[in-house]
């Protein structure tokens, strides 16, 4: 997963978080490029999930890589220092499926 820049607390691998600006609109990447090597398969689709008070504004894949375009929903109601998770699901060719999750905690910059 491409989770660079100082945004990002790394700590722990399986929760990477980063701070995001309540009037934010961010490309979150989701690297599959080692999970589809390692499964000899190639990418089919994808889904991101947000949690409740994020939007996907869209995404787009190349190259094993999806981006998800995310920003806090219009209305929605957001308390300061949560965390809220964005998962890429990807399917595989052979019908393989698999969760990247990131959590944003939400903040005023």
């Amino acid at each position: 997963m491409a989770t660079t820049g100082s945004a990002w607390d790394l700590s722990n691998k399986f929760k990477p978080v980063a701070r995001f600006d309540l009037d934010a609109v961010r490309d979150i990447p989701f690297d599959w490029t080692s999970w589809l090597a390692d499964i000899e398969s190639a990418y089919a689709s994808h889904a991101v999930i947000a949690a409740d008070g994020l939007e996907v504004v869209q995404t787009s894949v190349a190259a094993g890589v999806v981006i998800a375009r995310v920003r806090v929903a219009p209305d929605a109601t957001i308390k300061l220092n949560s965390q809220l998770r964005v998962t890429c699901r990807i399917t595989a060719a052979d019908g393989q499926v698999e969760d990247q999750s990131v959590f944003l905690k939400m903040v005023e910059k």
